[in-house]
């Protein structure tokens, strides 16, 4: 219009056709304007401009889309409730007032609703609700807010609500009262399962203690922290430290949930906080990011646990029948819609590291996923699937010079997350219209994620080409930064809980070398006796035996954690010659937590160290940035745990110490490799933010330091960097033969 151009635009499953005629200049100025200064949202990855012939049109139309050819075009992620829906929202004049389903094309739900490309309301799970005249007249509109929001609704073609009994029994279907229903529960001390954008949310009063602990019962969680739902920013930053940089995040499309430092000891708005976070210094924070999280949150006054909605291990809940059953005993009541879900998603989790603000993105999912647009990169074949890893699974895909990584699946040791990941894979290949050409998978043979892909390649007679765990976290971060096409050497520090390598060991505190495509192993955590297999990762007394070097004083401390008979088994498999080893820096983490007796058993992944770190962040405030290393030899984490453990210092200024030696470690290492400049840091043990911030702090000013920037640095990176591997790396001769040799003995 502000052209005074004529024409047509219209979706295709290729991207966004515009026809436009009028004055050269005017022309000119558009297609400047469009790629200078997008519609909000928009994101171009590539244009081209062709001139054709006039077609005598005398105004400017949108035209339905056309969906001829495979899908090309990203796809889009759900969207948080935009600041102009929820001033609707409040509006008492507004005819949207209340109604918990508002949206405009600059928010709400896609990529969980949408059944194929391109992205049009048949298509989607908004298919059976027929527009009003009025939202048909917004719909058709071009200057409307809503013209061709394919989720445009309001109270009168509603998308209902439910007030349903534990047995999912309709109690009530009255959409001006459900909220409020839900809400009384909520405050008279009852579980409420939601059903929101992505799948089913488990929500209790946060400031009862007895809810509280009957959700950890009744979920069987017993540490694991709640996140919790905050729908006024002033009653938020009673409770914990908002910057500027959180408030953005949390209000912004994206709406992730962001772990936030607590204020005081005892939050002001009532928060149970040892409760909701036990032994933790920081707050999992979900800003109201959708109409009805935000009526919900506002209704009851008080901040609300919102944790995902399934039994543990398993993937969030998104079908109402099985919602229904699945949470049996959990729930006391149920807040239904009748929008079907096609792709269940957990949210986004993120961090800021506390000092230098650095982001640590720890989940990747609602509004994020699945696509993933880098500046610079461009797929160089399209087809290739990557299987990712096991504990925190996804698969990345690329179609059409696109990429896409799938959002968080979860932990596919259990049949339902391995269910839940051969459903979505589905989902995207059907959508896009391509069928991969060649798989990736870890080198574990025993991954769910591997035995997918070998039964896929098999199935499709596909070449299947395996990658290092740790050289995956390698090349994530190096991709996403471009390393690899820059031709100069770069240092990556891989560190995590667990990874098979080459010589059939299990690693993870790797130091490694990128260099002209090749990846060498230069050094790692010395190895020790990986004791009773997973286990090992939930027992923190196993790593600490583990690592003790057979130390008397360590020795003597530990065996009253034991029983006699466990004692005396775990002693004879130390004094035989170990199968098993492990250079695991996850599990170094785990053993300082028991010898500071942090706890033993680990009711979930990563709580030793988180427990550790917390610890640590108060050892920093009391000693200050100068804290020092322990002088121990590098890379020993038998000599780092006898110094840890004969330190008289406060458990506090230990545990900084010992953190502060694994960022010394790190440098003394790059110095043995003078003019390597470039350092890439990868891996579950990076979502330690007193980690990051001293490897900020410390760095000494040569460096360059390189983090993930737009995946998580733990095992959610692994399936694109095994793309980021086959592009860079495994698409060379030498390595084609490698792998032949390999696979023939």
């Amino acid at each position: 219009m502000q052209y005074q151009l004529t024409g047509w635009v219209k979706n295709g499953s290729d991207g966004v056709h515009i026809q436009v005629a009028g004055p050269e200049d005017a022309l000119n100025r558009f297609v400047t304007h469009l790629r200078i200064k997008p519609p909000p949202l928009a994101i171009i990855t590539g244009y081209s401009v062709h001139d054709i012939e006039y077609s005598g049109s005398t105004t400017f139309q949108i035209l339905e889309s056309s969906d001829s050819g495979p899908g090309e075009v990203l796809l889009t992620p759900d969207l948080a409730l935009c600041p102009e829906c929820c001033h609707e929202l409040h509006d008492p004049l507004n005819r949207r007032y209340h109604y918990p389903f508002i949206t405009c094309t600059q928010c709400g739900p896609r990529y969980s609703i949408i059944q194929s490309l391109p992205y049009d309301r048949p298509v989607t799970t908004m298919h059976p609700f027929v527009m009003c005249p009025a939202c048909q007249s917004e719909y058709d509109d071009p200057l409307n807010s809503r013209h061709h929001a394919q989720t445009n609704s309001c109270p009168e073609c509603a998308i209902l609500l439910s007030w349903c009994d534990a047995q999912g029994n309709i109690l009530h279907q009255n959409q001006d009262t459900a909220v409020t229903s839900a809400a009384e529960a909520l405050l008279s001390g009852f579980i409420v399962a939601v059903k929101g954008i992505g799948g089913y949310l488990l929500m209790a009063d946060a400031t009862q203690e007895r809810v509280i602990e009957q959700l950890r019962e009744r979920k069987h969680r017993p540490s694991k922290p709640f996140a919790v739902l905050y729908g006024d920013k002033k009653q938020l930053e009673q409770d914990v430290q908002l910057s500027e940089l959180a408030w953005s995040k949390l209000v912004s499309p994206e709406s992730p949930i962001v772990l936030l430092p607590f204020r005081n000891e005892e939050p002001e708005s009532g928060l149970q906080r040892n409760l909701v976070s036990p032994g933790l210094d920081q707050l999992g924070v979900m800003w109201a990011y959708s109409p009805l999280l935000n009526l919900i949150s506002r209704e009851v006054g008080r901040p609300i646990i919102a944790t995902s909605g399934n039994k543990s291990g398993s993937p969030i809940f998104y079908k109402d029948e099985k919602a229904i059953s699945g949470l049996e005993g959990i729930a006391d009541f149920f807040l239904l819609n009748n929008r079907a879900i096609v792709i269940p998603q957990d949210d986004s989790v993120m961090r800021y590291s506390p000092v230098y603000r650095q982001p640590i993105l720890l989940r990747r999912s609602r509004g994020l996923a699945p696509s993933l647009i880098l500046p610079g990169h461009q797929p160089v074949q399209d087809g290739v699937l990557a299987m990712g890893a096991a504990l925190k699974s996804t698969f990345a895909f690329t179609h059409r010079g696109n990429l896409y990584v799938s959002q968080y699946l979860g932990d596919t040791d259990h049949y339902e997350v391995q269910q839940a990941y051969e459903h979505t894979l589905e989902h995207l290949l059907g959508t896009t219209g391509q069928q991969p050409e060649i798989i990736l998978i870890d080198r574990h043979p025993q991954y769910a994620s591997s035995l997918f892909g070998q039964r896929l390649a098999e199935n499709l007679t596909l070449s299947l080409i395996q990658v290092q765990h740790h050289e995956a976290h390698f090349l994530a971060v190096l991709e996403e930064h471009s390393l690899c096409d820059q031709g100069v050497p770069v240092l990556g520090f891989i560190w995590d809980g667990t990874g098979y390598g080459y010589d059939n060991q299990t690693w993870g505190g790797e130091c490694f070398l990128y260099q002209q495509g090749e990846i060498h192993r230069l050094s790692h955590l010395q190895y020790v006796s990986h004791l009773a297999g997973d286990q090992m990762a939930r027992d923190s007394r196993l790593p600490a035996l583990a690592f003790s070097g057979g130390n008397p004083s360590i020795t003597q401390f530990l065996e009253g954690k034991f029983s006699k008979s466990n004692w005396t088994i775990y002693q004879k498999l130390l004094q035989n010659e170990a199968k098993l080893l492990t250079s695991s820096m996850g599990r170094l983490f785990d053993a300082a937590a028991c010898l500071l007796e942090l706890g033993m058993l680990q009711s979930f992944e990563g709580e030793m160290a988180m427990r550790l770190e917390a610890l640590a962040w108060e050892g920093v405030r009391r000693a200050g940035w100068d804290i020092q290393p322990y002088g121990v030899v590098r890379w020993d984490g038998a000599e780092l745990m006898m110094a840890l453990f004969h330190d008289k210092s406060s458990a506090s200024e230990r545990a900084a110490r010992f953190h502060r030696t694994l960022v010394g470690w790190m440098y003394d290492e790059a110095d043995l490799h003078p003019g390597i400049t470039n350092l890439a840091v990868s891996g579950g043990v990076w979502q330690n933010g007193l980690l990051v911030d001293m490897a900020l702090h410390f760095k000494p000013e040569h460096y360059n330091l390189y983090f993930h920037h737009q995946l998580s640095p733990n095992d959610e990176g692994v399936s694109f960097g095994q793309l980021a591997y086959y592009h860079k790396i495994a698409r060379s001769e030498k390595v084609r033969h490698q792998w032949a040799k390999e696979f023939r003995s």
